[in-house]
């Protein structure tokens, strides 16, 4: 039996299209189709439970769901416009590396995916200053690589 006191904690934010082809997935508390899950524990249930907003506004207490939820979904907009590939300039010297000029609170930067040895890095510069900052990583496609850019990016926004 699931538990309905005030004792469960939001851990993690999903979109039901990043774990379902078709984007379907219930409230496991109200059997409500959901899109963006909020996904909960709690102390007395060994797995995680997904929920939507207002039973997990229900169930968590102090946990403003609605804003979590506005401020992912935010999120998740701003990851579609980063990674769309037509906002992103091809070097005239080496064709497999892109790269896009940003804005932070501190000044412009500039975004840019290269490839190396088979695999695709992140670096960050500031136009200003010039320092960069690398990704820790390499990853096996630019897809991959765009979405640990953003993720970057956002770290950096955070910062500030």
């Amino acid at each position: 039996m699931i538990p309905i006191d005030g004792e469960w904690n939001c851990v993690e934010r999903l979109d039901a299209h990043d774990i379902e082809v078709d984007g379907r997935v219930q409230c496991e508390f109200c059997r409500t189709a959901i899109r963006w899950i909020h996904v909960l524990v709690h102390d007395e249930v060994a797995e995680r439970r997904f929920a939507g907003c207002c039973c997990a506004a229900r169930l968590c207490e102090g946990y403003n769901a609605e804003e979590s939820e506005r401020a992912f979904k935010n999120k998740c907009d701003r990851r579609v416009r980063f990674v769309d590939l037509s906002r992103w300039t091809v070097s005239r010297t080496n064709p497999t590396n892109i790269f896009r000029e940003m804005r932070l609170p501190s000044g412009r930067v500039r975004v840019v995916i290269f490839l190396k040895d088979g695999r695709y890095g992140v670096v960050i510069s500031d136009l200003k200053k010039g320092s960069p900052t690398f990704s820790p990583g390499r990853y096996s496609t630019r897809a991959e690589a765009l979405v640990m850019a953003f993720e970057l990016f956002e770290s950096m926004k955070g910062e500030q």
